[in-house]
């Protein structure tokens, strides 16, 4: 399904009916609590029987949901936080295009974490939504993933300097840990597009085009074909975080000394964008010098099998003109007959070659 479609379970719904519109999952949906208190980073599994939840006003907390194929726990936490119902079925559609929406007492971000498999190869796209109210900060995300881990170990740090940020300042560092996996995500991608460009210019050097490397050439071809196509999905995804941080950096929600990071992570979309737009670039080459070579050796097979007949013409317009029954005919008769028509196809096959030579259509 296109991740930009309408979903047709949702055909006929009121608005703000909840329907889970991805891949359902075995897994149960894992609620992890974080609260940043005067001893540090404190963390607590929650399950669905701990809502309604009560949190102190002190710090901050981040409430981290991965899965969001049961509905039911979904609403609980809305109901819990008084989130909006037209917001919790933007969070459970995972069809959603990036955006960003503020109101009175809370801000609100839709977008997509990526990685790239090396299995198939692919990359992965998953929803990420993150609401921010008051001193309470919670990411709703699409499959289970490790993206946010490496934040998590900083923040425990006792010498990280992000060790008491506040709930802007850790919507922030969420939203920054996001678009930074957008890079690791480019660079696998870039390294398997060299990987095989590599091996496709080592099997089209070969001077013989064998069946089973033009199989496993065409299957490169789709997988290069494939990666294209998901770049080009990426930058549908990338495309609108440009206006969709320029609208957080304009909302009146976040603080003047935020905004300043908020640039930066503009900036970096804008190179993400660039990046995206270079490996496009570099897929559509290789595709195109691929099939250009292949195509060549496939004309220099045809130009061999030509010159090979172009040869042969003559010499068998001379053997069926001699294999016609007439009695009078020369040489037929000559006791040498059958040695100077052998050596006048030898002279033709001779200057044949000369001649294809001459022209360099040989080498």
């Amino acid at each position: 399904m296109n991740d930009f479609s309408h979903p047709t379970q949702k055909v006929g719904l009121a608005p703000g009916s909840l329907v889970y519109t991805g891949r359902q999952s075995d897994h149960p949906v894992e609620i992890t609590l974080f609260s940043m208190q005067d001893q540090g980073l404190i963390s607590r599994i929650l399950g669905a029987s701990d809502f309604p939840l009560t949190l102190s006003k002190e710090g901050f907390h981040w409430i981290n949901v991965q899965g969001l194929h049961e509905v039911k726990v979904i609403e609980e936490i809305g109901k819990n936080f008084s989130i909006e119902g037209l917001i919790l079925e933007d969070i459970v559609n995972v069809y959603q295009r990036p955006k960003f929406e503020d109101g009175a007492d809370y801000s609100y971000v839709v977008l997509k974490e990526t990685g790239f498999s090396l299995e198939k190869p692919t990359l992965l796209f998953h929803q990420v939504c993150l609401f921010i109210k008051n001193n309470v900060v919670l990411s709703f995300k699409e499959a289970h993933s490790e993206i946010f881990n490496k934040l998590i170990e900083r923040l425990k740090a006792p010498s990280s300097k992000h060790k008491r940020p506040n709930a802007e300042k850790m919507f922030h560092l969420l939203l920054d840990c996001i678009v930074d996996h957008y890079f690791l995500a480019i660079a696998k991608v870039d390294d398997h597009l060299y990987q095989v460009d590599s091996v496709l210019e080592g099997r089209l050097s070969k001077k013989t085009l064998y069946k089973k490397t033009r199989k496993k050439i065409f299957q490169e071809l789709f997988q290069i074909h494939a990666v294209r196509q998901q770049l080009l999905q990426l930058l549908r995804y990338t495309t609108p975080l440009k206006e969709l941080i320029l609208n957080m950096i304009q909302s009146d929600y976040f603080e003047d000394d935020l905004r300043p990071y908020l640039n930066d992570i503009r900036d970096h979309i804008f190179q993400i964008n660039d990046h995206i737009k270079l490996l496009n670039d570099q897929t559509t080459s290789i595709l195109e010098i691929t099939l250009s070579m292949n195509s060549f050796k496939l004309n220099d097979v045809i130009r061999t099998l030509t010159i090979f007949t172009a040869f042969f013409m003559p010499l068998t317009f001379l053997t069926s003109v001699y294999g016609m029954n007439f009695k009078s005919m020369p040489f037929l008769d000559h006791p040498n007959g059958f040695f100077i028509i052998s050596t006048i196809m030898a002279v033709i096959f001779s200057g044949l070659l000369f001649f294809v030579r001459r022209k360099n259509w040989v080498v």
